[in-house]
């Protein structure tokens, strides 16, 4: 059990282990507000999904606990996440993947980055360097996106709080989820206080092989 005793405190209710699925410690939470940061770091693809719930009990020992209505909070992969990668694997002409609505094409020998077009003349390496060209173009490119490449792996990074969406049809490109978080907020008005509920649990189910995390930061209510 954590009790929260300062103004602002950080607890590690669940830490980082590779497809964790468990529950964590019991947390007092008496006239304090939670805010529940998940952080999910992962190699892997949609539909997966890492999901985590809040229940409350009555104790540290977790008695006669329940869900708090609406207090859970999941990522799904590759859809709103702070960093991914593509992997270049022999894209063809015409084929094309979809980053935040926007679609990339390839072309076979011309990179027009005003039709969101890249060359793929050269190897994998080369496809990819201008592709990442594309993204990053000042006029025509992804605003508040970062692409950079290593080889034949492209790395998107958002910037400030956007979130990276990307699909693609084809087996030619391989989508990977690198990191994405998800924010959950309530309040210990959410807990059944009269019925004695003050401490909350949190449990996290997850079915993506990832690296999970949960870490609570609370602090005095908002009047």
């Amino acid at each position: 059990m954590h009790r929260v005793l300062e103004a602002i405190k950080i607890d590690q209710i669940l830490k980082d282990e590779l497809n964790i699925s468990d529950d964590g410690n019991n947390l007092l939470l008496s006239e304090r507000g939670i805010n529940l940061n998940t952080a999910n770091d992962v190699a892997a693809s949609a539909p997966k999904q890492a999901k985590v719930q809040i229940f409350q009990a009555k104790d540290a020992s977790g008695t006669d606990s329940k869900p708090i209505p609406g207090a859970q909070a999941g990522i799904a992969l590759n859809h709103k996440v702070t960093e991914l990668t593509i992997t270049f694997d022999g894209i063809l002409d015409t084929e094309s993947l979809t980053i935040n609505g926007v679609t990339f094409t390839a072309h076979k020998n011309k990179t027009i980055k005003s039709e969101n077009r890249f060359s793929i003349l050269g190897n994998n390496t080369a496809n990819a360097a201008e592709f990442v060209k594309c993204i990053n173009d000042s006029s025509h490119g992804l605003p508040d996106i970062i692409a950079s490449n290593k080889s034949e792996v492209v790395r998107l990074k958002a910037q400030r709080d956007i979130g990276i969406t990307a699909t693609s049809r084809t087996s030619h490109l391989k989508i990977a989820e690198a990191k994405a978080r998800s924010f959950l907020d309530i309040k210990s008005l959410n807990l059944d206080i009269e019925n004695g509920f003050t401490h909350i649990i949190v449990k996290c189910t997850n079915d993506a092989k990832t690296h999970i995390a949960v870490t609570p930061v609370s602090g005095p209510l908002q009047k």
